[in-house]
């Protein structure tokens, strides 16, 4: 009796340890994964930036949509998955014929349940996301009028979609769908998101992107201060590139000291993010702004106080003019 005991209590440690390993393996296995298609994804998106590329080369934006329904599925509330949908939806290209018949494939399987958030919600949010990116709302070249009209109609029918999706119980979905109204005019939406999930791993990213809005109203002290309060909060965060968060945070800094030209404090966090990661691409990039803004080459065009004030101004006007038209905008959409 004494020994069967010990069999059984030495099978159930056995099965244990198993399954625990297997766990460890499998999750490592969906890291590895979730690195690797980041990685690729950010490559493609740095391709598809590039001026000088062969404009067949745009048909590559397919490959955009694979790997954003792999990062969401797999890593709902990855910074992979916030990066993804912050670059995604800023990005333009040509909108190849490759690339609009995929989204159109994707319409075709999606667009009549797109608001059944119970299966395939990946799929129906990385759809809604291209339906609502410029290089599909705008690029359409193909298309006759009645396609343009049905293309308004799908365009409002997954922008309100994504409204209802930022409202819903899945708080890692829920935010992401948020992330498409993040506007520059204010920081309500970033607020909101904070206060109503603060525990979230997305909230050292949300509360940066105010900078964005101080930025661009030109609050470069208010910008930079909070960039380096948040630097110290959230020191000891890795960014999917293997820095730090904080060097995000100095790259803000450093962007807003350039706007007012004050090059010894840009230069202060410069230094900061080139001694912390050298050899990384955030550290060439405020390098190479940084040289950019304080020796400009003749005739290079200057982003000051008047010329942002008058992107805010011709951003109020357009909104204004689509509500005299009956059109319901947000003005984000107007920054497309």
């Amino acid at each position: 009796m004494k020994n069967e005991l010990i069999f059984r209590i030495l099978t159930i440690l056995l099965i244990f340890l198993f399954s625990n390993t297997s766990y460890v393996h499998a999750q490592s296995t969906i890291e590895t994964s979730v690195t690797e298609t980041y990685n690729k994804t950010l490559k493609l998106f740095s391709y598809l930036h590039n001026i000088d590329r062969p404009i067949e080369d745009d048909k590559l934006a397919v490959d955009l949509i694979d790997y954003g329904v792999e990062l969401v599925k797999k890593a709902p509330r990855s910074f992979e998955a916030y990066t993804f949908v912050i670059k995604f939806q800023h990005t333009s290209f040509s909108g190849s014929l490759e690339y609009l018949d995929k989204v159109d494939k994707l319409k075709e399987t999606y667009l009549k349940e797109i608001d059944n958030f119970e299966n395939n919600l990946a799929e129906k949010f990385i759809l809604m996301l291209a339906i609502n990116n410029s290089s599909v709302m705008h690029d359409s070249f193909r298309w006759s009028w009645q396609d343009k009209e049905l293309n308004r109609e799908h365009t409002s029918i997954s922008f309100n979609t994504l409204k209802e999706l930022s409202k819903y119980k899945d708080k890692d979905y829920a935010i992401l769908a948020t992330l498409r109204f993040l506007g520059l005019n204010d920081t309500e939406t970033q607020d909101e998101i904070i206060a109503k999930f603060p525990d979230h791993p997305f909230i050292p990213l949300i509360k940066l992107s105010k900078t964005n809005s101080y930025f661009f109203n030109g609050n470069y002290d208010e910008a930079a201060k909070y960039a380096v309060k948040l630097s110290e909060e959230y020191k000891g965060i890795k960014m999917p590139e293997g820095y730090g968060f904080e060097l995000e945070c100095y790259e803000a800094a450093c962007s807003a000291y350039l706007a007012k030209e004050d090059f010894d404090n840009a230069e202060k966090y410069l230094k900061l993010i080139e001694q912390f990661a050298p050899e990384s691409k955030i550290a060439r990039a405020a390098r190479e702004k940084y040289e950019y803004t304080k020796n400009p080459p003749p005739g290079a065009y200057k982003i000051d106080e008047s010329s942002i004030k008058n992107f805010i101004e011709a951003q109020e006007k357009a909104k204004e003019e689509a509500k005299k038209k009956g059109i319901d905008l947000d003005s984000d959409v107007l920054d497309e």
